[in-house]
């Protein structure tokens, strides 16, 4: 647990700031490009029931994943981060286990003890939302309820199975949903109260149930789509339920809700300004017979009313104005006020003044005792005993206190492992040690044990951190931070940075731009796609190239934005021909390079006009020349495109994928296998079923996965993931070993069983064919190209070194391969 290296740390506020995190929610909103109309929500929240129905009746999650039908095997393998937590949200708490729940920001749900050990999954198959987790008591145990992609859902078996709620409106797109829940409880009486829509423009009700979470039924139209315009409280000690809303010139209106009629009673309007385009915050206690209620104003001032919010008491600026995660108040201690945003805040003299719990960067010289910047939840919960303590989810995991936030125990250093990564890259040297850029966690490095994870990984630096490339076959390496800041390691595995370079100029890259290595170079050089390296505008590919203890850069020739007023958004260099560069832009325009991007054409149409595609992979071919894929947003077009003329046209390579957002294409050695990671998870391209197929299996979490890449030697994809860290699938039987029709018309292969050579004899096959010989566990083990026009339409193949066994022989090309299994005496 080494706080990142000294003289390295990222303490840059403007790098916490509520502006860099729109900047960061814009940038990934853009990636889903897609039609007026259309939402790539309701699109993936489809995607993730259809997947779930998959799953339903499978084997066990013990041993190998069957994957399509049987075409391909192999298991899926956790790798970590151990020891550095992502972001969490909501908390419950179950005194009788003495366990602690969490939802973490990918979706999954956690729990573990007060002391911060044996944190174990629950459940990883739904999108939990961050609104609600919440036990309520029923006659035979206790119900779990919680949210799965804004709808309501219950477990009867503590978060194992779910079954969804009826009554509300399933949501239309990701802006809608159901939030704000409370539990009422008036002695053996439960009620469950929650705001909810169906669409953005479709306005809240107000809903309740009265059978534990079963249906629900709404109470009221709220008259408005605007989530900051409503709150929806429940003062500590009381079960009285109120909700504020917001009336002429933004003032507040106090309702209570009258539960028993399911009527809404105005009981205030007073003179308390709210701010038109400020949330309304909320919250109170009860103390004997008196309610008290906070709120803060448009001028950021704390005001307590006394008097059901007929009048309101101005207390002290709060300084800053709180993020969702608002006022909180302590329900066994009404003067301990605390509020979020990127620090936490406490107030003194019942909230006259307000000061820091810690400034967010001391987390990094005390890990254990100081909170993470980005404060996402509060809570406050007593053990069996009557102990109450105090839960602060945030950026990097979870803290808790007994004291009221004088003294803190980060809880979520070792187990929790839900590590938000943009990029996870193994180092070219050496297979078992990998890097990461991730979501506030930092640059992590660290040594890994595939099959035997999941492993600690060390915070070199803080803050964001997005694409990972390396120069000199490893020797350097380079990783990106919003903006445009690059950093050079000339000693990646122990070393700090040795050079770093900031692009400023007027047509910035994407929010974490690209990075490129450059195949064979003898020099520490990359390109970046990045804005202009002489400032102004432009949007340029930058070569950056390290030497003399500096980093060098320069502009290629061609700017991007002012042919196609789009950024550069992905970049590959022809691991065949360092000269045969490629680059897409943020929208759709797709162009290619023949002199080490020099000069650039651009090529015919990749996507319908209008394009809809934001283009943020490619892969070109390690194996044709001609060969390169591009992918992206997917929703109103083909994700993914093939071209086999260098990118001059372009067809569809989407077959069987579903409408979603591929973030990186990858491909095995021989190209038989493809591999994306996509907003609606991990998939594989069969070459020899010409589709894609769900990778998950039954051990994949469900998550939002960022970046792939092929280790050749162990036959394993590795991935990233948004929440849940980083995933090795080995392929232990790939689909030339299984179920594969033995097609003889094609090609006749003779003696066999073989002893030295194979003859095999062209029937089908008029072109230039590559030809592969794997052994009985898929892996590659000879491989040649005939042409049988210009030689001849029979070969024979030297496979005397073979050990004897079974083998399968794979002749094709253009995607197109037909297997015939031999015997090797």
């Amino acid at each position: 647990m080494l706080a990142p290296t000294s003289g390295t740390v990222v303490l840059d506020p403007e790098s916490e700031d509520a502006e860099n995190q729109i900047k960061r929610e814009a940038w990934i909103e853009s990636m889903h490009r897609t039609a007026p109309g259309t939402s790539w929500r309701k699109i993936e929240n489809k995607n993730q029931r259809e997947f779930l129905k998959e799953r339903e009746n499978k084997p066990s999650r013990d041993g190998q994943e069957n994957i399509a039908d049987g075409l391909l095997y192999g298991e899926w393998s956790e790798l970590g981060s151990r020891n550095q937590a992502g972001s969490v949200h909501v908390t419950e708490y179950d005194p009788d286990t003495d366990l602690i729940w969490t939802v973490a920001d990918g979706g999954s749900i956690f729990k573990g003890k007060r002391d911060g050990s044996n944190w174990e999954v629950v459940n990883q198959d739904y999108n939990f939302s961050r609104h609600v987790l919440k036990f309520i008591p029923t006659v035979t145990g206790k119900r779990l309820i919680a949210s799965i992609d804004g709808i309501p859902a219950y477990s009867l078996d503590y978060g194992k199975q779910w079954l969804f709620s009826s009554g509300i409106d399933i949501p239309d797109d990701g802006f809608s949903g159901t939030r704000d829940y409370l539990i009422q409880e008036k002695g053996a009486e439960i009620n469950i109260l929650c705001l909810s829509k169906r669409d953005y423009w479709s306005s809240y009700h107000l809903y309740i149930s009265k059978d534990q979470g079963l249906t629900y039924s709404s109470i009221a139209d709220l008259e408005t789509h605007e989530s900051k315009n409503l709150a929806l409280m429940q003062p500590n000690h009381s079960d009285r339920i109120f909700l504020m809303t917001k009336g002429n010139q933004s003032k507040a209106v106090i309702k209570e809700v009258d539960v028993e009629n399911e009527t809404l009673n105005v009981i205030a309007s007073s003179d308390l300004i709210l701010g038109q385009d400020e949330r309304a915050f909320f919250t109170g206690y009860a103390t004997d017979s008196l309610l008290t209620f906070l709120s803060i104003d448009n001028e950021n001032k704390l005001n307590i009313s006394s008097d059901l919010g007929q009048t309101w008491d101005n207390k002290g600026n709060l300084g800053t104005r709180p993020w969702e995660v608002g006022l909180f108040v302590s329900p066994s201690n009404p003067s301990a006020i605390f509020f979020g945003e990127v620090e936490c805040h406490k107030a003194i003299a019942g909230g006259l003044f307000w000061e820091k719990v810690n400034e967010w960067g001391a987390y990094y010289n005390d890990i254990n005792g100081a909170l993470h910047a980005d404060i996402m939840y509060f809570n406050e919960f007593n053990t069996k005993d009557g102990t109450p303590f105090q839960l602060i989810s945030n950026h990097g995991g979870l803290s808790i206190s007994y004291d009221y936030l004088e003294t803190l125990n980060n809880i979520g250093l070792k187990g929790l492992n839900v590590s938000q990564y943009y990029d996870v890259k193994t180092d070219p040297r050496d297979k078992n040690f990998i890097y990461a850029g991730t979501q506030d966690q930092g640059f992590q490095r660290g040594r890994i044990d595939p099959g035997n994870g999941p492993n600690d990984l060390e915070q070199v630096t803080s803050g964001d951190f997005g694409h990972i490339t390396f120069s000199r076959d490893g020797e350097g390496m380079w990783y990106v931070y919003p903006g445009g800041s690059v950093s050079f390691y000339n000693d990646p595995q122990n070393g700090t940075q040795t050079a770093s370079y900031q692009v400023d100029s007027d047509n910035e890259s994407v929010w974490i731009p690209p990075l490129q290595e450059i195949p064979g170079s003898s020099e520490n050089k990359i390109y970046m796609a990045g804005g202009n390296a002489e400032g102004g505008p432009g949007s340029y590919i930058i070569e950056l190239r390290y030497w003399a203890g500096g980093i060098q850069k320069r502009n290629l020739p061609f700017d991007f934005f002012d042919y196609s007023n789009g950024e550069v958004s992905a970049i590959e260099v022809s691991p065949l021909n360092p000269a045969l560069m490629y680059a897409s832009t943020t929208n759709g325009f797709f162009f290619y390079s023949t002199d080490a991007g020099e000069n650039w054409e651009l090529s015919m149409i990749v996507a319908p006009e209008p394009h809809y595609l934001y283009g943020t992979t490619i892969h070109a071919s390690q194996i044709d020349e001609n060969v390169v894929y591009i992918g992206g947003s997917g929703y109103n077009n083909p994700a993914i495109y093939y071209s086999n003329d260098m990118g001059q046209t372009f067809k569809a390579f989407d077959k069987d994928l579903p409408s979603t957002l591929v973030l990186e294409l990858t491909a095995n050695e021989d190209e038989s296998l493809f591999f994306a990671a996509t907003e609606a998870g991990p998939f594989v391209y069969l070459r020899d079923t010409e589709s894609w197929h769900s990778l998950k299996g039954m051990a994949a979490p469900t998550t939002r996965y960022w970046s792939v890449e092929w280790i050749e030697e162990d036959q394993i994809a590795r991935f990233g993931t948004y929440g849940r860290g980083a995933w090795d699938f080995q392929v232990q039987e790939p689909v030339a070993i299984k179920n594969l029709s033995q097609d003889q018309t094609s090609f006749k292969i003779f003696p066999n069983p073989v002893g030295n050579d194979l003859n095999i004899e062209f029937l089908d096959f008029e072109n230039e064919v590559h030809i592969n010989i794997f052994n009985s566990v898929g892996q590659l083990v000879l491989e040649m190209e005939h042409n049988s026009i210009k030689e001849s339409n029979k070969t024979s193949i030297d496979v005397s070194n073979l050990n004897a066994g079974n083998y399968i022989i794979s002749i094709g090309g253009e995607n197109k391969f037909i297997s015939q299994s031999f015997i090797k005496g």
